[in-house]
């Protein structure tokens, strides 16, 4: 049978009934007896001379038990009468009186003041008293601290990025000193391209633990704040969301991928267990999958974990060994890749020459057949992947990988091979065409295979109106009328509804949408932005090329 009382000690106590209203108690040392009668007599009584001395050491001892029985008297008036144990021996709560913390251990509910438990409780009674209510106060911010902590990890395995970033700020209220809730937090700054934030909060953070704690930073939070430093993770400068006054501008907006991302989040796991795990993300051009890639490496180069970011570009499809020179390029930025034995760089050398300006001490590499170049370039980049791991785990992620160049995959293919049995996860985007059919990237050769593939659906109609109301500013009537006509024409793709907004706000009432909303047979005429018009030329030359 559940309670009909309930005692709030996070904020300011109060005793509640079962109707949630406040019981009053006349003075405030009252209520501090109530207070500690339940978080630490419902299971052992205790003597009346001790709550005195806890109470009222500063009157003659006569009052003190004056005042304590009529403390007891209200709390009996409020419980019943059979709440306290009778006579002039010890004082036992008897019946079960639920707290805040009860809540939290059952329920997983936060109070709303959990930063601020037993709030101005500081003059109820004399120095036992507070050092009491101190030890409380830190049980109570230990459980607040731990189910936020819970709950940070359970919305990050469930890839619900925007409550990770809530619960890590109010982590952050409770606990300055939390490494997990400065992560997070600096995760947000990347995410919203600001980088000098992220530094001002990794800073304040290690100043503090090592004034404050008087200890060691911790290593993580500080390796992570010279990465970002020294440039070695990259951030992308966010264009702030259009205000309805100011010129259209394109906006990233991060909606309906928490599932895609739990499950990146489930491998980065199994991967850091200590064997190499690969996923593939397909999908049309505009579903999202460089947007995903982005949130997810970012997600965990904030965690200062080692991420390598490359970029398929359309010109470097023509060019032998591009994206692993790209690769290269950014292991260079590692300090620790200068622990890779110097002839395994010179085999590097042979496809990014520029290697030698970062290592002038490096060799020349021997004459090799042809045909062994990426043999040797593929064991080359596990020496130095491995040198830049120093031995933890890792993230590899190539970007639009239709447009690799075929010298490039058969380094990845030897490579994977390699690093086998590597804490690494290898992520890769693909675009789902009769073209470039992701499965045939490299099975044609039994090379190699990918763990999972992930495919990208479209956003449902309430994403769409969820990202209509991000890139418009505001949801106003008239744009929220035409929700479900961009819903049908965009086909659910993020990048189409972002171009039929855009076209909406630059000509309004003549845009495709408000065409199609009132039946105009002129929506026939409507040509799309230069932007979406290449894009769609792209996809239609690669049908035409199979046809």
């Amino acid at each position: 049978m559940a309670s009909p009382w309930h005692l709030r000690i996070f904020g300011i106590p109060e005793l509640l009934d079962a109707e949630s209203r406040t019981l009053l108690f006349r003075t405030r040392k009252q209520l501090a007896l109530l207070v500690y009668l339940v978080l630490e007599a419902q299971q052992r009584p205790v003597s009346r001379e001790f709550l005195v001395e806890l109470l009222w050491d500063d009157v003659i001892p006569e009052r003190g038990r004056h005042s304590l029985s009529q403390g007891l008297s209200v709390i009996r008036q409020h419980l019943g009468k059979t709440a306290l144990t009778r006579g002039p021996g010890p004082v036992r709560l008897a019946c079960h009186v639920p707290t805040d913390l009860d809540e939290i251990a059952a329920k997983g509910i936060l109070p709303a003041e959990f930063a601020q438990p037993l709030k101005e409780l500081d003059d109820g009674g004399g120095g036992s008293f507070a050092h009491w209510l101190d030890a409380t106060r830190a049980r109570c911010l230990k459980a607040a601290r731990q189910l936020l902590s819970d709950q940070l990890n359970s919305a990050r395995s469930s890839g619900n990025l925007r409550r990770v970033h809530e619960r890590a700020a109010e982590l952050y209220r409770v606990d300055p000193y939390s490494d997990t809730a400065v992560h997070a937090l600096a995760e947000r700054s990347l995410l919203d391209g600001d980088a000098a934030g992220a530094i001002k909060l990794l800073r304040t953070h290690l100043d503090r633990t090592a004034e404050e704690l008087q200890c060691n930073p911790h290593p993580d939070v500080a390796r992570l704040l010279k990465r970002i430093e020294n440039g070695i993770i990259r951030v992308e400068k966010q264009k702030a969301i259009p205000t309805p006054n100011s010129l259209p501008q394109q906006v990233e907006v991060f909606i309906g991928r928490e599932e895609e991302l739990s499950q990146l989040e489930a491998l980065w796991e199994d991967a850091r267990r200590g064997s190499l795990k690969t996923c593939l993300i397909t999908g049309p051009a505009g579903i999202g999958k460089t947007t995903l890639i982005r949130h997810f490496a970012t997600s965990v180069a904030s965690r200062a974990w080692p991420v390598w970011q490359v970029g398929c570009q359309e010109i470097g499809i023509n060019i032998p060994f591009a994206a692993v020179s790209e690769l290269i390029h950014l292991l260079l930025r590692e300090p620790a890749v200068s622990g890779t034995a110097p002839h395994w760089l010179a085999e590097a050398s042979r496809v990014t020459p520029s290697l030698r300006s970062a290592y002038p001490g490096v060799p020349e590499p021997p004459p090799i057949a042809p045909e062994s170049v990426r043999i040797r370039v593929a064991e080359a980049l596990a020496q130095m992947l491995d040198a830049a791991a120093e031995g933890g785990p890792m993230l590899m992620v190539f970007d639009d990988m239709q447009q690799m160049d075929p010298a490039s995959k058969d380094v990845l293919s030897v490579l994977v091979r390699r690093i086998a049995t590597a804490p690494c996860l290898l992520v890769a985007s693909c675009r789902a065409t009769d073209e470039h059919r992701p499965a045939s990237l490299f099975d044609s050769t039994g090379a190699f295979t990918w763990h999972t593939t992930v495919q990208l659906p479209p956003v449902t109609p309430a994403q769409t109106s969820v990202l209509i109301a991000a890139l418009t500013g505001d949801h106003s009537d008239e744009i929220q009328e035409l929700d479900s006509v961009i819903a049908e024409l965009s086909l659910g793709n993020p990048y189409l509804i972002e171009m039929l907004v855009s076209d909406w706000r630059d000509h309004g009432r003549h845009s495709l949408v408000a065409t199609e909303a009132r039946g105009d047979r002129t929506a026939a005429l409507w040509r799309p932005p230069e932007a979406l018009h290449r894009a769609f030329e792209r996809q239609y030359r690669g049908i035409v090329g199979n046809a």
